[in-house]
């Protein structure tokens, strides 16, 4: 069975009687990545919830999500997709709230109705957010020449995949707009500068929304909380805190990234899997596999 659904849908439970069934042998299966930000909401989620999972990395610099293996679990290519004992679940948003209604452990979603609209509202404002642009366009030195220019790459390898296995020439020709999107965004300085300003537009927001209470739901630590943990995190990582909530700026946003940043999960799940020099050394790996292909097809 596969659950992808719609935006606002709440996610399917499993009926309490199956997952009583299953409680002893139940496998849950994540397939993910370190550095990729929607793999860490589900990780954060997963942590939050104490719930047990074995873990499948699809890394995404070596381009392992486009192989067809894996594009016939995920037809749309991207990580993280979590299965739990058959059942297959798309979209971090929608993975996120399957774990809280479906797994023991602390509740991240307001049973109140109002707070969990207005948990609902800001999951939706970050998930709907270009986060790929804001990364890839900012991210500086020689990292960022390194990530961005191995983005266009992605478009030969694709057509060549999209001749290779005609049964996916759909998911793969939808892959290919998506990366060409991708390089217009992360290449175009106007782009990339209103992407900026409208997370600032949003901090502004934010920062209303925490000035009143220490989470984003009043005292409830939320799905939302956890969303804009990996937000802040990544605009820190890519150098823009000064600008977002540096000098005196937005001071909310930035007592409230502290407080995001003692939460649980925050080093396991963030700080060690998306640092400087865990990226150079995935890099370093990349390159030497890719030109270690060139040799091979060469030779």
């Amino acid at each position: 069975m596969t659950i992808h659904l719609r935006e606002h849908c709440p996610p399917p439970s499993i009926e309490r009687a199956d997952i009583d069934s299953l409680s002893l042998d139940r496998s849950v299966v994540l397939y993910h990545f370190g550095p990729s930000i929607c793999s860490q909401k589900v990780r954060l989620t997963l942590a939050a919830k104490a719930v047990k999972w074995e873990s499948r990395e699809v890394n995404l610099f070596l381009d392992e999500n486009l192989e067809p293996e894996y594009m016939r679990i995920n037809h749309r290519g991207v990580v993280p997709t979590l299965i739990d004992a058959g059942y297959t679940v798309f979209d971090s948003a929608t993975i996120m709230q399957y774990i809280d209604r479906n797994f023991a452990g602390p509740s991240l979603i307001p049973e109140d109705e109002e707070k969990s609209r207005l948990m609902h509202h800001w999951l939706d404002v970050q998930d709907q957010f270009p986060i790929r642009g804001m990364s890839y366009g900012n991210v500086k030195g020689l990292l960022g020449k390194l990530v961005r220019s191995d983005t266009p790459k992605r478009v030969g390898k694709i057509q060549r995949l999209l001749h290779a296995n005609p049964d996916l020439a759909a998911d793969y020709k939808a892959k290919l707009r998506d990366t060409e999107q991708w390089i217009d965004e992360q290449s175009n300085p106007t782009v990339v500068a209103e992407i900026n300003k409208e997370m600032e537009s949003l901090l502004d927001q934010l920062g209303q929304q925490v000035k009143i209470s220490q989470w984003i739901v009043g005292d409830e630590f939320t799905l939302a909380d956890i969303a804009w943990m990996t937000i802040l995190a990544r605009i820190d990582f890519v150098g823009l805190a000064p600008v977002m909530w540096g000098g005196g700026k937005r001071p909310e946003v930035k007592e409230y990234y502290k407080r995001l940043k003692n939460a649980p999960g925050f080093d396991t799940e963030i700080t060690r899997s998306q640092n400087h020099f865990d990226m150079f050394k995935r890099f370093s790996k990349v390159f030497a596999s890719k030109l270690l292909g060139i040799i091979k097809r060469d030779a």
